[in-house]
């Protein structure tokens, strides 16, 4: 489990899921605070997002999106 990745810049986020990806790993989570929507076509890997969408006031609540390649359209 790799936690606090966004501390690294594009080059060094790069970098690191090169490694993991190239590594010899079951399994790895990688947690980093990010913007874009937008995600790789990595074979065997999944993105998710985690958004608070509790008012002032309300119990803590977390929606969980699983974010999917953009499908690209045969011209």
């Amino acid at each position: 489990i790799v936690d606090e990745a966004d501390i690294y810049d594009i080059e060094g986020r790069s970098g690191l899921f090169e490694a993991l990806n190239g590594g010899y790993l079951d399994q790895a989570i990688v947690l980093s605070t990010d913007e874009r929507t937008a995600v790789p076509d990595v074979p065997g890997t999944a993105f998710y997002r985690f958004d608070n969408i509790a008012g002032a006031g309300e119990l803590p609540t977390t929606k969980v999106e699983r974010l999917l390649p953009a499908q690209t359209e045969a011209a």
